[in-house]
């Protein structure tokens, strides 16, 4: 073995290596063989690999034989090699083994483990006594029960304090519990101490010979910036690599493909996460097909890459499953096929993928390669934002703000907005609906300082709505300094040429909102908007001629205006040109026109629009009974439109803020 840059440390260096060559010198154990070939079977799901090993090993000890049967084949999997009589039998023989017995518990309590809640007790009850015995796996497996149930940090804690174990992994995890939770803690130190007292473990379990404990460390220096240390994981490494470590394999190859460092070396990393995957790495799989499509140190190549993704996918990796869902669906493997696209997105979804769920409910919602079912997309993607996909939270954000294609919710917009840029999101339209939560106190007090932060942090990376709204923010808070920089805002916004901000000039200056009301200043920014195919700067043109506010009153043109407005989708526009109509500006009230213009307000989700549709149905103006008209009230009603909560009020329905659904109060006899 090459010689080493700077050791670890030289008892940990000699004996680790004496161990390992003790080991690779020692008696072969006649069941090592077989074990070999189960384990590359469960990789690679290899079902008759699997049975000719367990044929093998019965033949030598029939109690571990016994074991590995009662394992499912695949790691993770729930579907058991036997059937039921064959698990009776195979758990008797491991039991009536004392050198397999814990091992058979073990495997029992963590198939109580996936069972229903009473199982569930069972399993935990039979762990906790097996961790108390001192099974460093059970202890593990409890841990990541309770974690992953929710268990409280002090129960968790005073479950690692009742272990009997004194392992680096055990004492490391208890640290990394404290700092996590410092409530729990009992010094402020403690945390440091447990981690610095796991480190010393973790040498002294590596100068026994421990493998698990070398590779540790090396992964714990191989985050370093340091060439020394970076080398000193390097050796470690090769070490256990040399014992038959495909995980050390595999991590070995990444450190060697980062090109920051002096370590790099791509040609052979990429040899090594070749000669992992023949040993049946899925991970090695995926870094290889990786490594291949980015052409990270090689010759791109994406045909290789797609061989290794299928490798790796075949294996079980969500995230290979993904890549060949966009692969399939930007047609870089042939055609587009979006059938096929949605397959893969089915499966990554499926193998707890949060990106593949996100993109699989996005095919239902356009219905890409599987029938449209926007209540199963949505579904989908809410489901990927809860388990913390920023990208699946902006979408909901912008979906129930907009109404692209959910119906208008600000509540459902405003939350999921706010968790985006609490996970870091910094799209520009989240970060205003977030603000604008905050600031009108939404959910809570209002919190204009956060508000003011946030919208300060998109306007600095170039965002001009971001500082339209911060100039409305300031002026909103009023004081003289407030106001200055709030109209300073609009101006340089205005100055550079934005149509929007010229247009909230005009809007400024026709409210008196931190500025004198100034009609002749309003119509000339609405009249500058206008020209450059502002809707904002039609609409204002419309108000300013329909009130003669800066200009003589002209009906005419300001109906001309409301439809050069509502053309552009501007739906304020729209319902002013309604109710113009609904009340004969022109000398002639025109229903059907106005409702032509409510219902394309009230399908984008328009609150008023859906309240005005309501009325004029229970009034009989227009057609539909009262269940359509009861169906457009409450959708008003549960997007908190005051008027529409007190009409349902007064119709004597239940509360549309409860969880009783829109489906259910359609079907109630009105």
């Amino acid at each position: 073995m090459r010689r080493l840059g700077i050791a670890l440390g030289a008892t940990v260096w000699v004996i680790g290596c004496g161990a390992l060559f003790a080991m690779q010198s020692g008696q072969a154990n006649p069941v090592d063989a077989p074990l070999a070939d189960i384990k590359r079977a469960r990789t690679l799901d290899d079902a008759a690999l699997f049975g000719s090993a367990v044929a093998q090993l019965k033949k030598i000890d029939p109690a571990v034989a016994a074991v590995e049967q009662l394992r499912p084949i695949r790691i993770g999997s729930v579907l058991p090699v036997l059937d039921s009589k064959g698990r009776r039998k195979a758990l008797k023989l491991a039991l009536a083994d004392p050198a397999t017995r814990q091992k058979a518990q073990l495997i029992v309590g963590e198939g109580l483990l996936r069972g229903m809640p009473r199982e569930r007790m069972r399993g935990q009850a039979l762990l906790r006594t097996l961790s108390l015995q001192g099974n460093a796996d059970a202890a593990i497996s409890v841990m990541d029960y309770a974690e992953s149930s929710g268990e409280g940090a002090v129960d968790r804690l005073e479950l690692l304090n009742a272990l009997p174990l004194n392992t680096s992994m055990i004492v490391e995890r208890k640290a990394r519990l404290i700092e996590a939770n410092p409530e729990v803690s009992i010094s402020p130190f403690e945390s440091r101490d447990l981690m610095t007292n796991a480190m010393r473990l973790q040498q002294q379990e590596a100068a026994n010979g421990d493998l698990h404990a070398m590779l540790a460390i090396a992964n714990h220096l191989s985050a370093s910036n340091s060439l020394e240390e970076r080398r000193r994981a390097i050796g470690l490494y090769e070490v256990v690599m040399a014992a038959g470590s495909v995980e050390a394999t595999v991590n070995l190859a990444t450190l060697l493909r980062e090109p920051q460092y002096k370590t790099f070396d791509p040609q052979r990393s990429i040899r090594l996460l070749e000669a992992a995957v023949r040993r049946g790495s899925t991970g090695a799989a995926y870094q290889v097909a990786e490594t291949y499509r980015r052409g990270l140190g090689v010759r791109s190549d994406l045909p290789r890459a797609i061989h290794f993704y299928q490798t790796a996918a075949a294996r079980g990796s969500a995230g290979a499953m993904y890549r060949l869902g966009l692969l399939e669906q930007l047609g870089m493997m042939g055609p587009p096929n979006p059938a096929a696209a949605a397959m893969w997105f089915a499966r990554a979804s499926q193998a707890n993928s949060v990106a593949g769920r996100f993109r699989y409910g996005l095919a239902f919602l356009k219905g890409a390669g599987v029938p449209q079912d926007t209540r199963r997309g949505i579904g989908l993607i809410e489901s990927a934002a809860s388990q913390g996909s920023v990208k699946a939270m902006v979408y909901l954000a912008g979906a129930y703000a907009s109404r692209s294609v959910v119906d208008r919710d600000l509540r459902r917009a405003q939350r999921w907005a706010l968790r985006a840029v609490a996970a870091g999101s910094v799209d520009q339209d989240t970060v205003i609906t977030a603000a604008q939560a905050l600031a009108s106190g939404a959910f809570a007090d209002p919190q204009f300082a956060r508000a003011e932060t946030l919208l300060r942090g998109a306007m600095g990376r170039g965002g001009i709505k971001a500082q339209l709204q911060l100039g409305r923010l300031l002026l909103s808070l009023g004081g003289t300094r407030n106001e200055r920089e709030g109209l300073a805002l609009f101006n340089q916004a205005a100055a550079n040429g934005d149509p929007g901000a010229i247009a909230a000039l005009g809007a400024l200056y026709a409210s008196g909102n931190g500025v004198p009301v100034d009609a002749s200043r309003s119509f000339m920014y609405y009249s500058v908007a206008a020209r450059q195919g502002s809707a904002a700067g039609y609409r204002g043109l419309a108000v300013a001629y329909a009130a003669g506010f800066g200009v003589r009153k002209d009906i005419l043109r300001s109906v001309h205006y409301y439809e050069m407005a509502a053309a552009q989708g501007d739906l304020r526009a729209m319902m002013l040109l309604a109710a113009c109509h609904l009340d004969a500006c022109t000398g002639v009230r025109r229903v059907n026109d106005a409702v032509r213009y409510i219902t394309t307000a009230a399908e984008q989700g328009e609150n008023d629009a859906n309240y005005q549709l309501g009325m004029l149905m229970l009034r009989g103006e227009i057609p539909g009974g009262r269940a359509d008209a009861v169906k457009h009230l409450l959708q008003a009603a549960r997007a908190g439109y005051p008027p529409a909560q007190s009409e349902i009020k007064k119709l004597g329905l239940p509360d549309p803020r409860t969880e009783q659904t829109l489906d259910a109060l359609s079907e109630m006899e009105l």
